[in-house]
């Protein structure tokens, strides 16, 4: 039977060995739980989840787009599999290779990742240098042509 109220053993044997007295019981099992959901979250997450440090100057993905076709010949840009999403493809001969994807809309500079409450990530939202990195890191563009282009970042 599994009832979703019902302690797990590894949280009563806890309890039943540590001799907790029942005021203590509530902290004991807040600690507990943090310490288990802690190998759910990213690195560096408190940094990647500070919005307000991360934000750095928006782009809208229609200027994104613009300034990667001049850098970029063959780019294509084509509605993404999720809503709300551009998936950045590159044609080069007869094959469309995939590169990343950017946000419909106005992006923050950096990537930001979204918690719920109990500070484990729901998503990121895509930052417009992550894409640019992505084509530095896929060898179609160069750090010095993204510096010429995008500029250098907000936090430098």
């Amino acid at each position: 039977m599994n009832d979703p109220n019902a302690m797990c053993m590894d949280c009563l044997d806890g309890l039943f060995k540590s001799r907790k007295a029942p005021d203590e019981i509530p902290a004991y099992l807040a600690e507990d739980t943090t310490k288990r959901l802690q190998k759910y979250r990213i690195p560096n997450q408190a940094e990647l989840s500070n919005s307000a440090a991360r934000f750095g100057t928006p782009m809208h993905h229609s200027e994104l787009i613009l300034k990667l076709r001049r850098l970029v010949s063959g780019l294509h840009a084509i509605p993404g599999n999720i809503i709300g999403d551009i998936s950045l493809c590159v044609a080069t001969g007869n094959d469309i290779s995939y590169v990343t994807y950017c946000h419909k809309g106005y992006s923050p500079e950096y990537s930001i990742a979204h918690v719920d409450a109990q500070d484990l990530p729901l998503y990121e939202q895509r930052g417009w240098r992550t894409v640019v990195k992505r084509f530095e890191d896929a060898g179609i563009i160069t750090t010095e042509q993204a510096k010429k282009e995008f500029g250098l970042p907000a936090h430098s």
